[in-house]
């Protein structure tokens, strides 16, 4: 694997475990927030190993993921948590509660779901 591939994937893992430990301390947006950005990076050291290009500066996954092998079925999780990205940190209902809305629950999913494509991300990378 490429040096700056492994660095995204590095960058990547990094952030996972952030988002698995704050998971646990029950900081559930901070943890959400952490794996948007561990799927992006990973994303992103993806696009470099099958594109050979730089890819595009967005921190929409969805678009990241476009020109890679990356399964469409996963998609419309890609748009979801490009949309946390901010509401985790600025969020545009401040009449409720953040802690309501990114409650342990979700962030359990999300935090499942971000293994699972990072796992399928270093499968992948594995065999290019």
């Amino acid at each position: 694997m490429r040096e700056e591939i492994r660095r995204w994937i590095e960058f990547a893992a990094s952030d996972l475990e952030t988002a698995q430990v704050l998971h646990h301390a029950e900081r559930h947006p901070a943890a959400v927030f952490h794996c948007q950005q561990a799927i992006e990076k990973a994303l992103k050291g993806l696009y470099i190993a099958e594109v050979d290009a730089m890819f595009p500066r967005s921190h929409s996954l969805a678009e990241i993921a476009q020109a890679t092998s990356f399964p469409r079925s996963q998609f419309e999780f890609l748009r979801e948590l490009t949309a946390r990205y901010i509401d985790t940190r600025y969020p545009s209902f401040p009449t409720e509660k953040i802690t309501d809305i990114y409650d342990h629950t979700y962030s359990e999913e999300v935090l499942a779901k971000t293994e699972g494509i990072l796992k399928w991300i270093q499968d992948r990378l594995s065999r290019t």
